[in-house]
C-alpha cells in the first residue's frame, strides 16, 4: 500500500459500472486513501480540481492538498 508524503493526497478514482458492463469515471471525485497533512479526509470521498492533470499510478491520483475542494457525503 502507498502512503502520501508532504502536502499530497492519494485519491482512488470513483468508478461505476452500468448493467451493460461499461465502466465510467466521475473525473474529479474519488476516495482519499492517504493524506499526511489532513488525516480527517482519509477514507472519505472528496471532490478535487478536475481541470488539472495529476500524476497517477493506475486509478490512484497524486493530488496536492490545495486542489481538494471538499468532502462528499
Amino acid at each position: 500500500m502507498m502512503k502520501a508524503v508532504g502536502n499530497y493526497a492519494l485519491i482512488q478514482l470513483e468508478t461505476t459500472e452500468s448493467k451493460g458492463g461499461i465502466i465510467t469515471s466521475h473525473g474529479n471525485v474519488g476516495k482519499c486513501i492517504s493524506c499526511v497533512c489532513e488525516q480527517s479526509i482519509v477514507g472519505k470521498n472528496v471532490m478535487f480540481n478536475g481541470r488539472h492533470t495529476f500524476e497517477n499510478d493506475g486509478d490512484i491520483l497524486f493530488v496536492p492538498f490545495e486542489h481538494i475542494f471538499c468532502v462528499v457525503d
